[in-house]
């Protein structure tokens, strides 16, 4: 079995989780108290106010039920 430092996902997952810790940063240095995620679902009801539930989870890459939780 190959070692998971050598697996593309590893690195891929490892990536995104920095990628997403410097972001958070990003936020809480500019003192705003919510999640990536929660700016996302912010940034895209301000785009496209009239959007559906469904297609919001689409575009935040998220499923309808951690939509409900976030918002």
């Amino acid at each position: 079995m190959e070692k998971l430092e050598s697996v593309f996902f590893y690195h891929l997952e490892k990536a995104i989780k920095s990628y997403r810790q410097f972001a958070q940063n990003k936020l809480n240095s500019n003192a705003l108290t919510i999640t990536i995620d929660q700016w996302l679902v912010l940034k895209v009801l301000s785009d496209n106010q009239d959007i559906t539930q469904t297609e919001l989870a689409e575009r935040v890459f998220k499923d309808k039920a951690s939509v409900t939780r976030i918002i």
